[in-house]
């Protein structure tokens, strides 16, 4: 078993909160449908799943570090469910920033809006 399977399995019993960092023009559709796999990625690591941090000081340095020609970045905190699978995301690009990805869509009750970044990009 591969490292990144065993944390994913340690991921899954004790972690309940996770965020994610999505571009504030995307606040409307995940305030009503919450976060959707199908939906574009920006960031190719999260490999068709929607990407997911351990902590807000991650998500926050991601807002800004990570999506550099974003303007408004929103932080959403993800309450896991018991049924939901979070996967330790092994891709090289986030080797060692403790990001977690899931395949699954994440409905909008299991969402709440933390804040917004604004970086005065233009």
């Amino acid at each position: 078993m591969r490292l990144f399977e065993i944390e994913t399995i340690k991921e899954n019993l004790i972690s309940t909160k996770y965020y994610h960092c999505s571009p504030h023009k995307n606040f409307s559709s995940i305030e009503k449908t919450g976060l959707k796999i199908n939906m574009p990625s920006e960031h190719p690591a999260s490999d068709g799943g929607i990407y997911l941090l351990r902590d807000l000081d991650d998500a926050i340095d991601w807002a800004i570090e990570e999506m550099p020609l974003t303007n408004n970045v929103d932080i959403w905190e993800i309450t896991k469910t018991k049924n939901m699978i979070v996967m330790r995301d092994d891709h090289e690009d986030l080797y060692g920033i403790g990001s977690y990805v899931c395949y699954e869509d994440i409905p909008s009750e299991n969402l709440k809006f933390v804040k917004s970044i604004s970086k005065n990009i233009s």
